[in-house]
């Protein structure tokens, strides 16, 4: 029969539960709260830039110096980190709710993606001011640095690959807990 545990429970099967206790800490404090952290920041920003959320950035916030680290403002942009922190306790206490109502919510959230994909290919596509001049990729090879074209706002080389692999690892921990 299963067991629920994912690779907590493989690592105690094979490796016994020293390495087994170890993993899940080490994940708990360190990889999947971060994960979540990084996720739930991006949310907040995105949502701060469209909702038009004045950012307070230094001085004018609380200043606390810390000797070889600097200076930190942990009241800057307050907002953005209220509805992060919210976005997490909210989608912990779904969880906490049970499964049912995780899968509920995971099924709500992609078909809400899916159709923000659609929408945004099909207006991609509708668009009478487009050109595939602007699809067109940067390769090593080229003499001419596309990178500060203004009409040109795909992403090429290290830069794609590096966003992508954020974004993969950036999910995982939301994906692990339903």
């Amino acid at each position: 029969m299963p067991r629920s545990g994912g690779l907590y429970t493989y690592l105690r099967e094979v490796f016994g539960d020293t390495v087994a206790f170890f993993y899940g800490w080490a994940n708990f404090m360190i990889a999947g709260s971060g994960g979540i952290a990084a996720v739930a920041f991006i949310l907040a920003s995105y949502a701060g830039e469209i909702l038009g959320v004045q950012q307070n950035h230094g001085p004018g916030t609380l200043e606390v110096c810390v000797p070889w680290l600097g200076c930190l403002y942990p009241l800057a942009n307050i907002g953005e980190k209220i509805l992060g922190s919210g976005v997490v306790l909210f989608l912990t206490w779904v969880n906490l709710r049970g499964l049912r109502a995780g899968a509920a919510l995971q099924a709500v959230s992609t078909s809400l993606k899916l159709l923000a994909l659609i929408f945004v290919v099909f207006t991609g596509f509708s668009d009478p001011a487009g050109s595939f001049h602007k699809l067109t990729v940067v390769s090593s090879t080229h003499p001419t640095d596309r990178h500060d074209d203004p009409d040109c706002h795909v992403f090429a080389g290290e830069r794609s690959i590096s966003l992508r692999a954020y974004s993969l690892n950036g999910r995982a921990p939301f994906t692990s807990v339903t």
